[in-house]
């Protein structure tokens, strides 16, 4: 898809910062990356760069050096966010400082949601509600949007190239979540194990094997215990969205067959 270089754990050169399981410990490889970002803005021309941590993953290991600095919290997980956490605050003690910083977008999003805390998060809506956020440092955010507004994370890329004004033809299934004046329909779109979700503004419907077999009033019934199926012809939109929710099955299914995920 176009990036240019990479910089996995083959490539980071103190190997003993490995977690033992998944990938380098968030600190160290976040001041590694501080320091090719310093590199890549060298260049005088945009860039984009892109980092995926780990130490937030499971089994939720931290250095030794920290392992009475962070508090465990109330489940595992927490001990390994407050050190994520700190993490990125080290990261941004190192750039904050440079030229290019307040001409910087900065996108924060998690790729999967995490263990469940609480029990109201334990349900098709919980299990996928993460944090996606944007920081511009030079304040380029629209002054007023709506930060209610359902978001996904197929919106990030329309949303990032509306803030740079790019006026070229693209292909996605998101939105610029800032362009209020856009007909693109506020949605959200998921999937777990074959049951396809479909959200438009406060209503939900869950569709598995061809078949609608669930309607919610998910802003009101956050724990999905009160399936409106029943009722479904009390619901103007329902046509809408259950066609939408084909039609983006089709596509998606068929572009990734035909490599056409991008605009031609």
């Amino acid at each position: 898809i176009g990036f240019e270089q990479y910089y996995g754990m083959d490539e980071y050169p103190a190997k003993e910062d490995f977690d033992g399981t998944w990938a380098i410990f968030d600190e160290p490889y976040l001041q590694y990356f501080a320091e090719h970002t310093k590199e890549y803005a060298k260049k005088d021309k945009p860039f984009f760069l892109t980092v995926f941590t780990a130490s937030s993953h499971e089994p939720f290991t931290i250095p030794k050096k920290y392992e009475n600095t962070f508090t465990s919290g109330d489940i595992p997980m927490h001990r390994s966010i407050s050190y994520a956490d700190y993490a990125i605050r080290k990261y941004f003690e190192q750039v904050k400082n440079e030229p290019w910083f307040e001409n910087t977008i900065f996108v924060f999003s998690a790729d999967h949601c995490g263990v469940a805390h609480r029990e109201d998060y334990n349900n098709d809506i919980g299990r996928f509600l993460i944090p996606i956020f944007f920081y511009t440092p030079g304040g380029q955010l629209p002054v007023m949007c709506d930060s209610t507004r359902l978001m996904q994370q197929t919106d990030i890329m329309p949303t990032i190239l509306g803030l740079l004004n790019y006026q070229k033809p693209y292909f996605s299934f998101g939105k610029d979540v800032f362009d209020d004046s856009s007909n693109f329909v506020n949605y959200v779109f998921n999937d777990r194990n074959g049951t396809s979700m479909y959200y438009l503004d406060d209503l939900m419907i869950e569709y598995r094997n061809n078949q609608l077999i669930g309607i919610y009033k998910f802003k009101e019934d956050f724990s999905l215990k009160n399936n409106l199926i029943a009722r479904k012809k009390e619901f103007s939109q329902l046509p809408f969205m259950e066609q939408q929710m084909k039609a983006i099955l089709q596509q998606y299914i068929v572009r990734m067959k035909e490599n056409r995920l991008t605009a031609k």
